[in-house]
């Protein structure tokens, strides 16, 4: 939607993606592994931005950024760099920056 002035006013949250947190289970012989605990979905809008591509050991390697619109909530508002995404139609995985 724009307004009359241009501006965006929302974006369409078709996507559906849910938020996963780091947790540490015991592995029953005194150890832990890391493990992803899933928090909340939420439907969500994508933007694809330009990709970039880096030189990483000796091979290009591509980045692609994206940038994940969700409604604010206090579910989404707790929300760390830690945590990563998961979209539930393709199962993509995104880091959190």
């Amino acid at each position: 939607m724009l307004r009359r002035d241009k501006t965006p006013t929302g974006v369409a949250l078709r996507e559906r993606v849910s938020f996963e947190k780091p947790v540490s289970a015991p592995n029953g012989r005194g150890g832990t592994y890391a493990s992803w605990a899933p928090v909340f979905t939420a439907p969500a809008g994508f933007r694809y931005l330009r990709g970039s591509e880096a030189v990483v050991q000796g091979r290009l390697a591509g980045r692609n950024t994206v940038v994940v619109t969700v409604r604010r909530s206090t579910a989404s508002q707790a929300v760390s760099p830690e945590w990563r995404l998961t979209d539930q139609e393709t199962g993509t995985l995104y880091n959190i920056r």
